[in-house]
């Protein structure tokens, strides 16, 4: 079988901002790789965002940062 990798970027972790949105990109970072599809994901968040997926999201700026700041990140 081939290897899926899937590259996600969300708006934000939902257990830190709750949402419609947020709540659908954190599940497919639960449950796509129960169905053999690697995930790595971005989103504004905090350094915790890490932790909760095992690795597979990072947080590349704050939730609070303009979208300036986010573009220069």
């Amino acid at each position: 079988m081939t290897e899926i990798k899937s590259f996600q970027i969300g708006m934000g972790w939902f257990s830190e901002q709750p949402g419609g949105l947020n709540r659908y990109y954190y599940d497919c970072c639960q449950y796509l790789p129960q169905a053999d599809i690697k995930i790595t994901g971005l989103l504004a968040g905090s350094h915790q965002v890490a932790q909760d997926s095992k690795g597979q999201v990072t947080a590349f700026a704050s939730p609070n940062d303009s979208l300036l700041q986010r573009w220069l990140k």
